[in-house]
């Protein structure tokens, strides 16, 4: 399937995902549980994103939910004690930063004591994804951890972000599916590597898939989608950030009943 699709991860997730839940429901359970793992107390809580945007229209979405931790966007131009400032008025949940590769290295640098005094968890993603020299300059000199999500997309990019950041930021849509998560997983514990895994906006199809490796997890990003109106399947979904399992095999995913003409049935 990869030499066909490797241009196509989001493609070739797709595939490896429906293959190994097709694995879990001919023996009637749980992929976790075909893998091999049990839910624990430990697994990790979701943040919720809180989109790119003015500090009121931030404070608006944190407030129709109500999750313990919030990973809060942030671009070149964002002011970012501003926005800082304006969330802690209203929650002391814990905060991460994401800055999706918008940052210069002064800016970083710059926003290290600040991110430190505002007991921000971790920073994602500040500078650009090759920018290698710039992590080299930030070494030294950062008061929290760093981790990796554009920089670190494939089982290849793994060794050389251990260089640079205390943990990555995997993606199902973009390493290709669950089968090269499980590797990316292992070469990261092997390095020393904290993991996290996010997600983009997507259904309930792609958010279970996702929860299948929350045992391994230190961290997660599974909001996506809570984020879209029309998610057509029903599957794990999150109480508060916590991962509610249904009592289902394979990744756990039921089609709608609405939606079930869409696909033929």
């Amino acid at each position: 399937m990869k030499p066909f699709l490797q241009k196509y991860p989001a493609a070739q997730c797709a595939l490896d995902i429906a293959a190994h839940d097709l694995l879990a429901r001919k023996v009637q359970k749980p992929l976790y549980q075909v893998w091999g793992l049990r839910l624990h107390e430990k697994m990790p809580l979701s943040n919720f994103t809180l989109s790119l945007a003015e500090p009121q229209t931030m404070i608006e979405q944190m407030q129709n939910v109500n999750f313990p931790i919030y990973k809060v966007k942030m671009g070149k131009d964002t002011p970012l004690q501003e926005v800082l400032q304006a969330i802690r008025t209203h929650t002391q949940a814990t905060l991460r930063i994401d800055a999706n590769a918008s940052w210069s290295v002064e800016q970083t640098l710059q926003s290290f004591p600040y991110l430190s005094q505002m007991k921000i968890e971790f920073l994602e993603q500040p500078l650009a994804p090759t920018d290698w020299q710039g992590m080299q300059m930030l070494q030294s000199h950062k008061t929290l951890p760093i981790f990796a999500d554009e920089s670190c997309q494939t089982l290849a990019d793994v060794e050389k972000c251990s260089q640079y950041f205390e943990g990555i930021n995997l993606k199902l849509t973009k390493c290709g599916g669950l089968t090269p998560a499980l590797q990316i997983i292992r070469k990261a514990r092997k390095l020393g590597l904290q993991v996290m895994a996010g997600c983009m906006t997507e259904s309930s199809v792609g958010i279970s898939a996702l929860a299948q490796l929350l045992p391994l997890l230190d961290y997660v990003d599974m909001d996506g989608s809570m984020l879209i109106a029309n998610d057509f399947a029903k599957g794990i979904y999150l109480e508060n950030g916590k991962a509610i399992f249904p009592n289902e095999a394979g990744i756990g995913v039921t089609l709608k009943q609405e939606y079930l003409s869409c696909f033929g049935f």
